[in-house]
């Protein structure tokens, strides 16, 4: 079905478009070009715009654009209500947007363009045309399987792996619809046009789609209306708001208690490894898995640390490596922290050691995020392949020996029967919404922590092993953080280490969440920069009440407590 089919009822004419808030707009000759305001989610441009003919069917509201950098947003807005509203990241070609007009939407509307950028950048963009057509979900629905099929879209900058645990939740709700999923991701941090616009066909094939369907499914996510959803997916099907899905903790719950294997048979029927990953897959199991036993070792590093678990020592990982790896004629690396992979490579087990992706990159500072695969560069292909490869591979050793990490998890989808070795747990519940995750930290990784004997000798965890970081929640430390601004990260980290050695000597009156806060605001405003004995019994009055405690802390006590913090932090 082409373009021309549709039928055009209206024109919007551009001279309508004007700019708000920080939002520029310069009309040309046949064109729009449009930079929002730098703001996430600002509205930047606005056009009153009239629906013609919208009593008994939808219609269609069509803009020819063209996203130059960023994330447009565009919707039909009245009362200050979204009426529909869609997005488009930059491509390097003509974009058509395409907004669903429900029947019965009032003649009169308000079509604002918003930007959705992250990171206080604008989004700028070129709009040729916007017209209002028919609407193309009833001509689509007459199509053979276009009802069996369910487009799911997401265009956000998240993990690989992550975003492979959204959309295998998706394909097993799908079961209960009897309806086939189709997955079309745009993440700007793994999209590279030179292979094409749907990044998860770089590296997995869709089984359950034929090329007649999947140019089906493309149009449904171009021609029908999309249904928002919880973690940025747009689902897209002519059954329209007929089809629900749970939110992502309640996904996230049902996979808990299902069997491993029968994930990894779900994972399998929808899709296949790409050939060129299963060839470099073989490759290099030929040239250097040739020992009788490989062990596999993941270190998650980067962004990964007080954001979702506690980082585990290098220190610590390397005894735990050197406990196994004598019983190993290899060992195959996986690591993306420079300063670990140089620790391997100056342990004495260094002659066995291979890796297929050297890290080049320092770990990021304590509390900040600046994880490479998250950003969008020259790049992206590659990025994506040397992930799924690393996984590929830690999947065929003979045993893994990992820490938290949902790369490394998959790793248990891709081959059920994997030995494990755990060491350190993510935290319970890292993003707390409405409803609990069961576990630790997310699926599939929450599935192994924490389980009876039993489910341990059925999926072959071999051990877990906790490890002692901090001794405090780094949650407590980023909660102190968000309520005192001003506060460093180092200043908060002694501070709630030095509030936990004063629980830990027993204080009849320990101090609560207020008085955290109110002593933590006085040493920003003082501008102290770290804790030492004298800061400490300056202000201990705004901590405890009781004299016997006070006492207990004052001076050398002090020092002591405020020793073993610091020296807890430089071993991390």
């Amino acid at each position: 079905m082409s373009d021309r089919e549709f039928e055009e009822i209206a024109t919007v004419p551009l001279s309508r478009l004007s700019a708000c808030g920080q939002g520029s707009v310069n009309h040309q000759e046949d064109a729009v070009m449009l930079v929002t305001d730098p703001q996430q989610w600002a509205y930047s441009a606005e056009a009153e715009i009239e629906i013609p003919e919208t009593c008994n069917e939808s219609r269609a509201l069509e803009i020819n654009v063209e996203v130059e950098s960023g994330i447009l947003g565009v919707g039909l807005l009245r009362n200050g209500t979204w009426l529909v509203r869609t997005s488009s990241i930059a491509e390097p070609c003509n974009n058509k947007l395409r907004l669903v007009i429900p029947a019965k939407t009032p003649r009169k509307t308000k079509l604002v363009f918003e930007n959705c950028t992250p990171g206080g950048r604008p989004a700028r963009v070129v709009i040729r045309r916007i017209s209002v057509v028919r609407d193309w979900a009833r001509e689509l629905a007459k199509e053979p399987n276009a009802n069996q099929l369910v487009v799911f879209e997401h265009s956000d900058a998240v993990g690989l792996f992550g975003i492979l645990t959204v959309c295998i939740s998706l394909a097993w709700r799908c079961r209960h619809y009897e309806k086939t999923p189709f997955f079309n991701l745009r993440s700007p941090n793994y999209i590279d046009h030179r292979y094409g616009g749907n990044w998860l066909e770089y590296f997995f094939s869709q089984k359950m789609i034929s090329e007649v369907e999947q140019d089906l499914a493309l149009r449904m996510a171009r021609d029908v209306f999309a249904q928002n959803m919880e973690a940025s997916i747009r689902m897209f099907s002519v059954y329209g708001s007929k089809l629900t899905f749970p939110g992502f903790a309640s996904l996230n719950n049902a996979l808990y208690d299902i069997d491993i294997a029968e994930i990894s048979d779900l994972f399998f029927t929808h899709f296949s490894f790409k050939k060129e990953i299963e060839v470099a897959a073989k490759k290099f199991r030929d040239t250097h898995f040739t020992a009788d036993r490989v062990l596999g070792v993941h270190y998650r590093g980067g962004d990964k640390k007080f954001d979702e678990a506690d980082p585990v020592p290098h220190d610590e990982m390397i005894c735990i490596i050197s406990e196994y790896e004598r019983n190993f004629r290899s060992i195959f690396l996986a690591t993306d922290d420079i300063s670990f992979y140089r620790r391997c490579m100056g342990a004495k087990f260094r002659s066995k050691i291979i890796f297929s992706n050297k890290p080049s990159y320092a770990p990021p500072k304590m509390m900040e995020r600046n994880a490479p695969h998250l950003t969008v560069d020259d790049n992206n292909y590659k990025k994506g392949f040397s992930a799924v490869l690393d996984a590929v591979l830690l999947s065929r050793c003979d045993l893994l020996i990992k820490t938290p990490s949902t790369l490394s998890a998959w790793c248990k989808i891709f081959n059920p029967g994997l030995p494990l070795v755990l060491v350190g747990r993510p935290y319970c519940n890292p993003w707390p919404g409405d409803i609990a995750l069961q576990g630790w930290g997310y699926w599939p990784e929450s599935v192994f922590h924490g389980r009876d004997t039993q489910f341990k000798l059925k999926n072959a965890i071999f051990r877990e092993i906790p490890v002692e970081t901090f001794p405090y929640s780094s949650q407590a430390v980023k909660a102190l953080r968000r309520m005192v601004p001003r506060l460093t990260a180092s200043l908060a980290h002694e501070i709630i280490g030095f509030i936990k050695e004063i629980e830990d000597r027993d204080c009849h009156a320990p101090p609560n969440v207020a008085v955290i806060k109110q002593w933590a605001e006085s040493l920003a405003s003082r501008c102290w920069r770290s804790l030492d004995s004298a800061t400490i019994n300056d202000t201990l009055d705004r901590l405890l009440r009781n004299e016997h405690d006070l006492s207990r802390i004052r001076g050398l006590i002090a020092e002591q407590a405020l020793a073993r913090v610091k020296s807890r932090l430089e071993k991390s």
